[in-house]
């Protein structure tokens, strides 16, 4: 489920440049947008591996009347959340959305942020960590029920499906100055278009219980997704170096990293006290009606380590053949099966000439 997070005291528009349109409809569409790709992005790359189509549903698929992105305005004050590290972030929203009314064992949510800040420091960065030093309620995190972004790159995203390939091809630079460069030393708007994406690719994919791998989506691989989306091949991912006229840094050579990486593994148990009268609850929360106390396991929202993973990177990939095709972004083997055999929820919607991708509740981690 897509969701832009308004926190408490925010006015809900996310940092852009001023010939960009930053209110809450566009941040919700441009997310709506960004999500499809990745729906049809899954789909295509298990057909590459022979798995067939299949992807995950969204809101929308399963009822056309629900919004294709939900607003949902948290408690937690603006202030307090640009002052949360990402892990802090992730555990109050993943409370807080299961609270909600919203909250439900068989959803995942996939969730932005709209009070993400970026504050240069007066001198251009020239490592991701002095990047990341001048952001605020920035985040990239995902695993369990719950995928969580910062919105400082939102602006390079598409409104719409005419823009996707213009976003992708624009080659305007970061003005580091005043916006965040995630472009995988890039510089330029598509490539924060591409990287970002990806990115929620990726932390998406934790989502489904993909661990790290080398390479691949779930690995650095996820910078590449641009090319899967236009007819440039991987020598066209570079950027000039004007000073050297030379190309540098094409994201497809960088080794591998990650923009964020979990190390604990924690489950979190919440009560609280229904008001009376209280209604005949639903089974799942295991408690007869004249109980006033109600409990909710987030088990479904722990976030697992890499060394955890069920997806691991010893596994031989060296047969995946979507990883010698020329855009470079593909799942390997293992992370395939994964996602093509994931158990399907019993009432799934199947669209036409695609299979639709579910999860189990009991499943998550």
């Amino acid at each position: 489920m897509p969701i832009y997070i308004i926190c408490k005291g925010h006015n809900g528009e996310f940092q852009a440049p001023n010939n960009e349109e930053n209110t809450i409809q566009s941040a919700c569409r441009r997310i709506a947008v960004g999500c499809k790709l990745i729906q049809c992005l899954t789909a295509e790359k298990l057909a590459e591996s022979g798995l067939g189509r299949k992807t995950f549903q969204l809101e929308n698929d399963l009822n056309t009347q629900a919004a294709e992105c939900t607003v949902f305005h948290s408690q937690l004050s603006v202030e307090r959340a640009r002052r949360l590290s990402p892990e802090e972030l992730w555990e109050h929203f993943g409370r807080e959305l299961m609270m909600s009314p919203l909250g439900n064992n068989n959803r995942k949510f996939v969730a932005f942020l709209s009070c993400t800040r970026y504050i240069p420091n007066g001198k251009k960065p020239d490592t991701y960590e002095e990047i990341l030093s001048s952001m605020e309620g920035h985040v990239a995190l995902g695993g369990g029920g719950l995928a969580i972004f910062g919105t400082g790159c939102l602006h390079t995203w598409p409104r719409g499906v005419e823009e996707v390939v213009p976003r992708f091809l624009n080659v305007t630079q970061v003005d580091t100055q005043s916006l965040m460069d995630d472009s995988c030393f890039r510089g330029t708007y598509g490539g924060c278009f591409s990287t970002t994406l990806g990115s929620v690719c990726h932390e998406l994919g934790h989502t489904f219980d993909l661990g790290h791998t080398e390479g691949s989506i779930m690995g650095r691989g996820f910078d590449n997704l641009n090319l899967v989306f236009t007819v440039h091949t991987k020598n066209d991912n570079e950027k000039i170096d004007k000073e050297k006229n030379k190309r540098v840094s094409s994201p497809a050579s960088k080794a591998s990293a990650q923009h964020a990486t979990v190390s604990f593994t924690k489950v979190l148990n919440i009560s609280y006290r229904a008001p009376s009268p209280i209604r005949k609850p639903i089974n799942k929360f295991n408690r007869t009606p004249d109980s006033p106390k109600r409990k909710l396991s987030f088990t479904d929202l722990s976030i697992r380590s890499s060394q955890e993973s069920i997806a691991s990177d010893t596994v031989d990939e060296s047969q995946t053949t979507s990883e010698l095709s020329g855009d470079l972004t593909y799942w390997t083997k293992s992370c395939a099966t994964i996602l093509a055999f994931h158990r399907v929820q019993r009432d799934t919607l199947v669209l036409p000439k695609t299979e639709i991708l579910g999860f189990d509740p009991s499943r998550v981690h």
